[in-house]
């Protein structure tokens, strides 16, 4: 608490006697990285600041000697903050107890990663990653790769992921994302590959939520979700379990152009989401003792109807009425890159807007042994699936 003249902080104990050291932040951040390049940070701690313990942005591959065991703390911001960077490494590092409301760890650019690294007790989000230039389509080629990220979003409740991403060809892989009140990965872009992470104990104090977390644009596309895990996205908070709308895979308001193969869902209350997009492709997936495992509907054909028009209304912003002809505007949709990248774009306002088309659904592998209320596959008929120009088939039970 604070005293109005002094502004004094007074800490209380709680039992009254200190069990351990007490530390306070002080600084925004603890390393602030602006244009840097080909540097290399090696085993190192950042923890305690009110902000991002690592700031980088703006660096093209940099190289400094590595340092062992070397701890910095007590800042009030990102504990690493990097933007504009290139080639900028983390590896083998550990941040935490830092973030304020944004990310531990927060680092725009090209070429840069974040590898074998620990994240947690973030007050937001554990790791922010973007880079690569959305209207050319050109690739950042940054990756997060082999980290362990938990326990974050401790101030900042929802909508700070344990990874959150965007921009163009990012690699998120083989990193262990744990213990969210709301999504463990969320984020936008085109061209991403996320594979070979387990993502566990997510969503669990939130409702209308994915532990992997997409949504609201058509521009956004070639983005592949294959072999992961996603295991316990249930709700333990009361509220929360009031609602069945907690899901593995959120493919929110017509988000559209997933790839989604070979992941394992265990234990949610619904695996995917298809929420009215198109052309998402959804095979050889396997889910165990989900709820629902595929929960699709077509939002654009009822309350979503005038975001899918092409003279929807700029006003519209980016809510859950967002029009998205105006993402599909700013990259000049109907020209290379991105017609040549994605032909459906050309004629999407030709091939029946607003209607969930092209989605496919097969070779998928369920067993519900386990699941609440005996379990459901597909919340559709196959009937209502084609009338949707979209198709099922080849999913079965496998116990």
């Amino acid at each position: 608490m604070t005293t109005p003249v002094s502004t004094r902080l007074y800490f209380y104990p709680p039992g009254g006697a200190l069990a351990a050291d007490v530390s306070v932040s002080v600084l925004p951040h603890v390393l602030r990285l602006r244009g840097v390049r080909h540097h290399s940070f090696r085993h190192m701690a950042f923890s305690t600041s009110q902000g991002a313990a690592v700031d980088a942005a703006g660096f093209t591959a940099s190289y400094s000697q590595p340092s062992l065991l070397f701890t910095a703390s007590y800042s009030q911001g990102a504990a690493v903050d990097a933007a504009g960077c290139s080639s900028v490494s983390f590896l083998s590092t550990s941040v935490s107890n830092s973030g304020g409301a944004g990310s531990c760890i927060a680092i725009s650019g090209d070429s840069n990663t974040i590898r074998d690294s620990t994240v947690s007790g973030c007050a937001g989000a554990g790791v922010s990653v973007d880079g690569g230039d959305t209207e050319t389509l050109r690739g950042s080629n940054s990756s997060v790769v082999g980290n362990y990220i938990s326990n974050f979003s401790r101030l900042v409740r929802t909508y700070a992921p344990g990874v959150h991403f965007d921009g163009v060809g990012l690699h998120v892989g083989n990193n262990s994302v744990r213990h969210a009140p709301h999504s463990c990965m969320t984020g936008g872009g085109s061209n991403h590959v996320f594979e070979h992470n387990r993502l566990e104990h997510c969503v669990y104090e939130c409702i209308d939520a994915g532990a992997f977390y997409v949504g609201r644009s058509w521009a956004q596309r070639g983005n592949v979700v294959r072999f992961n895990v996603f295991h316990t996205v249930r709700p333990t908070e009361r509220l929360a379990q009031r609602s069945c709308s907690q899901n593995a895979l959120y493919l929110d308001d017509q988000m559209s152009g997933y790839d989604v193969y070979g992941n394992t869902i265990v234990n949610a209350t619904q695996g995917v989401l298809l929420g009215g997009g198109r052309r998402n492709r959804l095979h050889n997936n396997t889910f165990v003792a989900c709820d629902v495992d595929v929960a699709f509907d077509a939002r654009g054909l009822s309350w979503q109807r005038a975001s899918c028009q092409k003279n929807c209304s700029a006003s519209m912003g980016t809510s859950t009425t967002s029009c998205f002809a105006n993402a599909l505007r700013a990259v000049h949709y109907t020209r290379p890159p991105y017609a040549a990248a994605f032909p459906e774009l050309a004629s999407i306002y030709q091939e029946h807007p607003c209607v969930p088309v092209g989605n496919v659904i097969e070779d998928n592998r369920y067993c519900h042994a386990g699941s609440k209320g005996g379990g459901l596959f597909l919340d559709r008929s196959e009937a209502q699936v084609r009338q949707w120009y979209s198709s099922v088939s080849n999913n079965r039970e496998a116990c």
